[in-house]
């Protein structure tokens, strides 16, 4: 038995447990014990067959842990332990074998735990499938490092955040399922790179926005989108980018771009000396406001940001802008009296998000004395 080479014991009715000794298999090439009825955990013993390539398990009733010392099989080409009632987080020595050249198959099994990083290390495997599981965490962005795999399994777990614009870098890949997870955010146009994808399958996130044209994006059907209520598009079957729907993402990419930056210009305002010339520039005599003279103390760059916008977002645009501005400028009062306080200036800015968030009766440097968002123009 010392001299075996390959064992093959598949489609039978085996039951119990599998034997520890097989570890001392010293010459062991192939194990197949796939689609049988064999239960308990798979023994740690396995992690000796130093000269393991093909390793078979799935299709049986295994337990427990996946043993952390089958990565010392560091021979092997095909992993399959699919089909089992496995259960724990993917051991890192599993998902870091980087002689792994055909796949790694964990699916249907009841793993959880994050999805490993380590998996990016597996730069000649062509299949990777975790499918089926409950397993956590978000796609990482060093998938890309797998510049050999055709084929990314990584549906109905628990998977969350963003899908990486780094996944266009997977020129081999052919099919991509992400279904049934958590997964939010926009479609990476990067998807369209790929000239060897033709199977895209997206359906049940949270995806949002407007789903990109151009390469499997022209050959996919609705049934790769389905259960994702925010999505539209010009692929057959999925409702179209209504005009509403647009002017929500403008008003969203203001309130993302403009209100972070919102503090470090009243910051600017309040400490660069040359405000002063703003102030000069702005008003002759004690009044802040200036509306339809903003292009003169605002840099136009950032008017421009909006030139290809509707007329309906380069007014919220214009007005935010002009709403800080003024806000910056009563900051620099020379009387300490007249000037607001910090909690006064955090109660405007909320006004101004919720404005942007398309709180119209929402007001800004109220507290202040300044008028309302929905004034007009002087």
């Amino acid at each position: 038995m010392s001299s075996l080479e390959q064992l093959f014991l598949s489609h039978n009715l085996l039951t119990g447990a599998i034997p520890a000794a097989l570890g001392q298999l010293p010459r062991l090439g192939l194990l197949d014990l796939s689609n049988n009825q064999l239960s308990g955990e798979i023994p740690s013993s396995l992690g000796n067959l130093v000269r393991l390539s093909f390793m078979f398990l799935n299709n049986n009733l295994l337990s427990g842990t996946i043993p952390p010392t089958l990565g010392q099989c560091t021979d092997l080409s095909k992993l399959d332990l699919s089909h089992n009632k496995l259960t724990g987080s993917i051991p890192t020595e599993i998902s870091g074998i980087r002689e792994i050249r055909r796949f790694l198959n964990l699916s249907h099994n009841h793993l959880d735990g994050p999805l490993p990083i380590e998996l990016s290390k597996l730069e000649n495997v062509e299949e990777i499938d975790v499918s089926s599981n409950n397993l956590s965490g978000s796609v990482f962005f060093q998938i890309s490092s797998c510049i050999a795999v055709k084929l990314i399994n990584f549906s109905h777990n628990s998977i969350e955040g963003h899908l990486p614009d780094s996944i266009g870098d997977l020129k081999n890949l052919e099919s991509f399922d992400v279904s049934g997870n958590h997964l939010s955010g926009g479609i990476p146009p990067s998807l369209n790179r790929i000239q060897s994808l033709s199977f895209l399958n997206l359906s049940f996130n949270n995806f949002a926005g407007v789903i990109p044209s151009g390469g499997v994006f022209n050959t996919v059907t609705e049934k790769s989108f389905s259960g994702n209520p925010h999505l539209c598009g010009t692929v057959y079957g999925m409702p179209k980018c209504s005009h509403k729907r647009n002017w929500f993402h403008s008003r969203m990419l203001i309130l993302i771009v403009l209100v972070p930056f919102a503090s470090a210009i009243l910051i600017t305002i309040c400490c660069v000396i040359g405000i002063r010339r703003i102030k000069a520039t702005v008003s002759s005599g004690n009044s802040t406001h200036y509306h339809g003279r903003v292009e003169r103390v605002v840099d136009s760059s950032l008017m421009r940001a909006s030139r290809d916008q509707s007329p309906e977002v380069k007014r919220m645009w214009e007005v935010a802008i002009t709403e800080l501005a003024e806000l910056g400028i009563l900051c620099t009062q020379e009387s300490p009296a007249t000037r607001p306080t910090m909690l006064d200036a955090a109660d405007d800015l909320d006004r101004l998000k919720r404005y942007l968030r398309g709180d119209t009766t929402a007001t800004f440097a109220s507290s202040l004395g300044i008028s309302s968002s929905t004034h007009s123009d002087d």
